[in-house]
């Protein structure tokens, strides 16, 4: 990562600063499909000049190519994975697509992330999940899975959603997303979250309003709306 910008890297254990007025936003996303294109658009408005984007789970790449594709140029756009091979396959996305202003690192976002705190305008958290909402693609999932898996997954979604919203800059946007049906590992994530981190907030995701749910979320069904679910 030594490319980035040099307000981005701090050595580990030596983070600071304030958190005030940050909100939240759950948002469906995925990789190349209807819905990741839709939800794309709920994150253009990271282009605006000079705003920085973080997609910390970022492998395979649809949505960060798709936000690089529309960048002004002069914003700053991070992605990364946790392991070399996730990193590469993103990497060679980014190339196949022509994109070439993507900073791209690797790290442990369970852990930390190897930036300095409250950097990130906008930061993308498309956790890693389940995928129940890909089941009508992936049918094998509905037999690998079992329902103690559901409270070892949400752990792990608040710890990247922890080490996430450190680098949020005040004003800035959290962006949650899974490619899940389950309820205990989106809304009962967020509520979780919300509740333990006081400074952020909830706000509606810049999608049609038939996917906002009573509750303010964004979600997509595949009966429904015949794409995969988020």
């Amino acid at each position: 990562w030594a490319t980035l910008p040099s307000r981005l890297r701090i050595p580990r254990r030596r983070w600071a600063g304030g958190r005030g007025g940050r909100c939240m936003m759950p948002a469906a996303a995925g990789s190349r499909s209807p819905s990741a294109r839709r939800s794309a658009s709920a994150y253009r408005r990271v282009n605006a000049a000079g705003s920085s984007f973080l997609d910390v789970c970022a492998s395979p790449g649809g949505k960060t190519t798709q936000i690089a594709a529309g960048a002004s140029g002069n914003g700053l756009i991070v992605a990364g994975d946790i392991s070399e091979k996730r990193v590469d396959f993103l990497r060679t996305n980014c190339l196949s697509q022509g994109v070439s202003n993507v900073e791209i690192v690797r790290y442990n976002a369970e852990i930390e992330l190897p930036f300095a705190h409250s950097v990130f305008d906008h930061v993308l958290v498309d956790a890693p999940c389940s995928g129940t909402g890909t089941i009508r693609h992936n049918p094998e999932i509905r037999y690998r899975l079992a329902p103690e898996d559901f409270a070892g997954l949400a752990a792990r979604q608040m710890s990247i959603l922890g080490t996430a919203s450190a680098v949020v800059a005040p004003g800035g946007k959290l962006i949650y997303s899974t490619c899940s049906l389950e309820i205990e590992e989106n809304e009962t994530v967020i509520e979780s979250f919300l509740a333990a981190e006081r400074e952020f907030s909830l706000e509606r995701p810049a999608v049609p309003d038939e996917l906002i749910t009573e509750e303010g979320y964004a979600r997509t069904y595949p009966p429904r709306d015949n794409m995969d679910g988020f």
